[in-house]
């Protein structure tokens, strides 16, 4: 019987986030290479990662979701969710992984409408 101990799942689990965030980067760069070199791809990483750590904090976990969000941090920044109109639209907490898709379907609804087409944070 394989043992996996507390240490080697999370450095698993590391690997595993950070070649996800690797591809999220890649998809975010395809759809949107003017963000990406507007605001610099060291910073546009640094956001992501950031933005993905407080997205599964908050219990967003399927790969929909994730990628919502990851876009929805492109355009207004890796704290969004503390924003006094995300944040109501964050609690509670997804029980579960439908949950959380619908939250972020609501969610980034709700951050389109906010750009309106401009492409710009309101």
């Amino acid at each position: 019987m394989l043992l996996i101990r507390a240490h080697q799942q999370s450095i698993l689990e590391d690997g595993q986030r950070r070649a996800f965030a690797q591809r999220l980067f890649e998809a975010l760069a395809a759809l949107r290479p003017e963000a990406i070199e507007a605001r610099g791809r060291a910073a546009v990483r640094a956001h992501g990662s950031t933005g993905l750590d407080r997205a599964l904090a908050r219990g967003i976990v399927s790969e929909q979701a994730l990628w919502q969000w990851a876009q929805i941090v492109l355009v207004h920044g890796a704290e969004f969710d503390s924003m006094s109109w995300a944040a109501p639209l964050l609690e509670p907490v997804p029980r579960s992984i439908t949950d959380g898709n619908d939250l972020m379907t609501a969610l980034y609804a709700e951050a389109a409408r906010r750009v309106a087409g401009t492409g710009e944070v309101e």
